[in-house]
């Protein structure tokens, strides 16, 4: 007798094969696909359309029952592979698929099957899923996609699957902005009506729950960080004046160049974000937040600014308050600049009997010099306090942009 060959066995196999129905000798009986995902890469993940691209790797077995031989009669074959496409394959499907594409063709794919007719075929797919994102504690969110896989056209009493536990492979999955955090599984039965509203047809679905946690680095370094030190340093900028004596110009337009350089970065935040009534990102409520401190910042110096001119434009010596403050004194102040003057005038004094017109002049000028220094004491004291506001205001407000940065973060920083 000639020697059987795995070709031979092929062929016997196949012979009156019809991959166009389930492959089970009784009509009413269940068929059962035990299946494991294995997510092998997390491709990428789209936040303005919402979509998350995976790499997976499908594992599925099953019972052939039409695919069952003798070993004996068969030179001892136990088990053969075989092209996908010449049996019958399950029609597992993902719900909420976007776009998928198969790595390998049915015709690549090899079915290897035992001499029970139990059938193994792994499916390696680039699939793109719709994943509804909650970006509203961006960028320290974390994010829930699922992925809903089960049977197209057989009912639960057709067809039923075994799920074993989704597996990650750690040396190919890492993503650099996101951290898969778990990948876990659970089975479902879901009922639909019939097209004829006659009949309710019930299924079995496998949930995939991936949770993905974002690394945030990134963001804190370009977004986070820069924002703060920009309110900062604008801050510093409105409060402290412009030249040595005191001059407070361009303080306003300062102000207005930061919130130019808010609203750019806040649009930097709106543009990564999917356009959604949930919420408006972290990120974006902390932008907001510093913006209107920054506008705060800019109203209380121009009130600043124009009590300050106003105060010197009117001329009006210092409430006393103020001369106490700064230990000050307008009528009997000790200035040094009027020692000499004064010491000059009682020299002038003494000899006012053969110098009248002299005198005159000199005394006109000395009280023309008293009334300068008034003016320039008071110029200056008045610059001292709204000086000391500034200071105040500026501690104030850099206070609270820390203490605002650190409310708004602290529960995902630490």
């Amino acid at each position: 007798l000639a020697q059987k060959t795995e070709k031979d066995l092929v062929g016997y196999l196949l012979k009156n094969y019809d991959r166009r129905i389930r492959p089970t000798k009784y009509w009413n009986s269940s068929m059962t696909i035990t299946i494991q995902i294995h997510l092998y890469s997390l491709i990428d993940v789209d936040e303005v359309s919402e979509q998350l691209t995976l790499l997976l790797w499908i594992p599925q077995s099953w019972k052939d029952e039409y695919l069952v031989w003798n070993e004996d009669e068969w030179e001892g074959i136990s088990k053969i592979n075989i092209p996908a496409e010449y049996i019958w394959i399950p029609d597992g499907t993902i719900f909420n698929i976007v776009d998928v594409k198969e790595i390998l063709s049915l015709s690549q794919t090899y079915a290897r099957i035992t001499s029970h007719g139990q059938v193994e075929v792994d499916f390696n797919k680039l699939v793109s899923i719709r994943c509804p994102m909650d970006v509203r504690n961006f960028p320290f969110d974390l994010q829930f996609c699922k992925i809903q896989f089960g049977s197209w056209g057989f009912q639960l009493h057709q067809l039923t699957h075994n799920v074993k536990s989704a597996v990650i492979i750690p040396e190919t999955s890492e993503n650099s902005e996101w951290q898969i955090e778990s990948f876990s599984s659970k089975k479902v039965q879901t009922a639909y009506e019939s097209s004829q509203g006659d009949n309710i047809n019930e299924y079995e679905e496998i949930i995939y729950t991936i949770v993905l946690r974002r690394k945030p680095l990134y963001y804190i370094v370009v977004l986070l960080i820069p924002t703060y030190l920009i309110v900062s340093i604008s801050i510093i900028g409105l409060f402290i004046p412009h030249s040595a004596d005191g001059e407070r110009e361009e303080k306003v337009s300062f102000g207005l160049t930061t919130l130019l350089t808010m609203t750019v970065v806040l649009g930097m935040v709106t543009g990564e974000m999917p356009k959604s009534s949930i919420g408006l990102p972290l990120l974006g409520q902390y932008v907001l937040i510093e913006t209107g401190v920054s506008i705060f910042a800019i109203i209380l110096s121009a009130v600043i600014l124009i009590c300050n001119e106003r105060a010197l434009n009117h001329c009006k010596p210092p409430p006393v308050w103020i001369q106490g403050l700064f230990h000050a004194n307008v009528k009997n102040r000790k200035d040094p600049l009027c020692q000499p003057l004064l010491t000059k005038e009682k020299d002038y004094q003494r000899s006012a009997s053969d110098q009248l017109g002299l005198t005159f002049a000199i005394r006109t000028l000395i009280e023309y010099y008293d009334e300068q220094r008034e003016r320039d004491f008071n110029k200056n004291l008045w610059h001292r306090l709204f000086a000391f506001v500034d200071l105040i205001s500026m501690l104030i407000l850099l206070i609270l942009n820390t203490f605002l940065t650190f409310y708004t973060f602290f529960p995902f920083i630490f």
